[in-house]
């Protein structure tokens, strides 16, 4: 939510309507076929509604489909980090989040929901390739990696994509049966790999 003062008229019943049509939008158009204004129109409120009880629009789309925390929200504090501790420190809280019970039915719920809705599964693809894919190769592309910054974030997403699939949706025992600080430590080799490959050190 951000700071605007007062509050719009409506209150809850207005967020819920914001949010169902939202979530409309965001199957039918897709992630970037949806704008606020879109939304706004949909649910006959002022945009500024829109605004005030979802921020931005990565915010709306979680809130749309249920998500108890904006991925793209973790991205962005992760990338205030010097080059060399981006590794560790996304892998960190990648696995802080999904161990939260919330966050990781919310994630297996949606990864359900994209593997029988085509609709569902390209809206939230494209959510991921602009809130999440391109900040990371910005990033990458900035700090040296040059034509290779796009592989490398596919590198680093495809490990946090692989590593919830197999430890929190199919609950592999290799992978189940790690503690916390054991799977840090196992992510973090790759992904400083990864980013070994793509970052240039200061």
């Amino acid at each position: 939510m951000n700071k605007r003062r007062g509050r719009p008229a409506g209150g809850g019943s207005s967020a819920e309507a914001i949010r169902a049509a939202a979530r409309r939008l965001f199957v039918a158009r897709g992630y970037r076929g949806t704008t606020l204004r879109a939304v706004a129109a949909e649910c006959s409120v002022d945009v500024a509604a829109v605004s005030y009880h979802f921020g931005s629009k990565s915010g709306l789309f979680a809130a749309a489909m249920a998500l108890p925390m904006a991925p793209s929200a973790l991205l962005r504090g992760v990338l205030d980090q010097r080059p060399e501790r981006v590794g560790p420190v996304l892998v960190a809280a990648v696995v802080e989040a999904w161990e939260r019970p919330e966050v990781r039915a919310a994630m297996v719920t949606m990864l359900g929901q994209a593997t029988s809705e085509p609709e569902v599964a390209r809206a939230l693809a494209a959510y991921l390739e602009q809130e999440l894919v391109a900040p990371l190769v910005e990033y990458l592309r900035g700090h040296g990696a040059g034509q290779h910054a796009r592989e490398r974030a596919a590198g680093l997403i495809a490990l946090a994509g692989g590593t919830l699939l197999t430890r929190y949706v199919l609950e592999v025992p290799t992978l189940a049966g790690l503690d916390v600080e054991e799977l840090v430590r196992a992510m973090t080799v790759p992904a400083t790999a990864v980013l070994d490959g793509g970052v240039r050190r200061r």
